[in-house]
């Protein structure tokens, strides 16, 4: 009896810690189209996908807070998919230089500011700094919404992959 009520709490020791999280699915820039944006598939899953940050100034000039992994440096080649990540100094955060803060009175959006493009860097998993132009590996949990119906795709829809709570490294 007491054999069997230790093997009923180790099981559920075992089930409350959860099984271990499978690795990274890792994603080819070629198969993004396939994978993220015509499927919802790995939707909540753990991806990793090397390119490139890209930070767009947006449509009203504003830099946006959801940066942009790309095939090539300097938001050359395509875009592969959005990712959020903190701004700062530390582990998984991006360094945007401020150069200027403006303050918009009565904007509910906050300020604008105007960011040094040349000196942007991430800081990897490790806290080790790279510059933008280097090739990152960009790892985090998928999150596809639907963004608009699309006859081409299997499932009719085509999705807005975003990746989030990223770690962020050199790619290899």
């Amino acid at each position: 009896m007491r054999l069997g009520i230790l093997a009923a709490a180790a099981a559920l020791a075992v089930a409350a810690c959860g099984a271990p999280e499978a690795p990274p699915v890792l994603v080819e820039a070629s198969q993004v189209g396939a994978l993220l944006e015509t499927s919802d598939a790995l939707d909540g899953r753990q991806v990793a996908i090397d390119g490139y940050i890209h930070i767009d100034d947006g449509d009203d000039g504003g830099a946006a807070m959801l940066y942009t992994l790309t095939s090539r440096p300097h938001g050359l080649g395509d875009p592969l998919v959005l990712f959020e990540a903190e701004q700062g100094v530390e582990a998984n955060q991006i360094d945007l230089p401020i150069l200027n803060r403006i303050s918009v009175p009565g904007g509910a959006g906050g300020d604008i500011l105007e960011v040094d493009l040349r000196n942007i860097h991430f800081q990897d998993a490790a806290g080790a700094r790279h510059g933008v132009k280097n090739k990152v590996r960009v790892t985090g949990r998928l999150a596809s919404g639907p963004s608009h119906e699309d006859a081409r795709s299997p499932s009719g829809v085509r999705y807005r992959p975003r990746l989030r709570d990223v770690t962020l490294e050199a790619a290899p």
